[in-house]
């Protein structure tokens, strides 16, 4: 694009222009409001609609996309992890790429290292660093696979920055077979504002004429707790980017110390 304010050329991964540091906003989210990513998230979003019709469940994808405008982002981590982080005004979750740069994380030496270096240069090239990951959520809960702890994060807090994507990331593009020659299509990533439409496209084949507003949470997390809509979250993140934090109850006398630090910090409601 064009810096609006010197004409000088930005490119996508820059967030400022480099000639006059005009801010031109988040890459990630520049990316998602390209014309032709939001035309064809909007076809996908109309065709759902239409087959829910033919389907005879238009009614239920509807109150589906109206729950999404209350999604939440969560960010799943052990009870050590988020003790960590919201101990201390001076914390921030930082990236896997900052902490392997700082020397503060070794590489695991698998082949899910490699894939995900990939994946992040086919959608965040030249800025992969820069972001942070979390799940779309109704009720709190997030991919717990990656920690028992789910961290909602505060709208205010990543709402200008976030984007949702269609599914985890590594999967998607081993999927679609990404790479050089087949590079990442339109239509699988959404602004924030429109999360729900990608939502809706992605998950309204689940949904039927007997799914109840009661099985909406579950349907989004997905069945495997892998199949979520991915948030991809530009910048640092702290404590106070923290809403509360949701827990099942702690079954070992370690936890329940960990978790319990954790609630002299940050709201924290324990599940059963």
């Amino acid at each position: 694009m064009v810096c609006p304010r010197c004409g000088t050329d930005v490119r996508g991964n820059e967030r400022n222009c480099t000639s006059c540091g005009n801010d031109i906003g988040y890459p990630n989210v520049r990316a998602a409001k390209e014309l032709q990513e939001k035309a064809a998230l909007a076809d996908r979003y109309k065709k759902a609609l239409e087959n829910a019709s033919k389907r005879g469940c238009g009614d239920v994808v509807v109150a589906f996309m109206e729950e999404l405008k209350s999604s939440v982002a969560v960010i799943c981590r052990s009870v050590s992890k988020v003790k960590e982080l919201v101990s201390s005004g001076n914390e921030l979750y930082a990236s896997f790429y900052q902490l392997v740069g700082a020397g503060a994380r070794r590489l695991e030496g698998t082949k899910m290292d490699w894939e995900r270096r990939i994946a992040d240069s086919i959608i965040f090239p030249y800025y992969e660093q820069e972001v942070r990951f979390a799940s779309l959520s109704l009720d709190g809960l997030g991919a717990t696979a990656y920690g028992g702890c789910s961290m909602v994060l505060k709208d205010v807090a990543i709402s200008e920055r976030a984007t949702a994507f269609e599914e985890n990331s590594v999967f998607f593009c081993k999927r679609l077979n990404l790479g050089v020659a087949n590079p990442l299509p339109p239509g699988y990533r959404a602004t924030w504002e429109d999360r729900g439409m990608l939502a809706t496209a992605k998950f309204e084949p689940r949904l039927t004429s007997s799914t109840t507003a009661a099985g909406f949470p579950a349907i989004l997390v997905g069945s495997t707790g892998q199949d979520f809509v991915e948030v991809h979250i530009f910048g640092t993140l702290d404590r106070g980017s923290i809403e509360r934090i949701l827990a099942r109850k702690p079954t070992t006398e370690p936890d329940r110390i960990l978790l319990e630090e954790v609630g002299r910090y940050s709201k924290v409601e324990i599940l059963p």
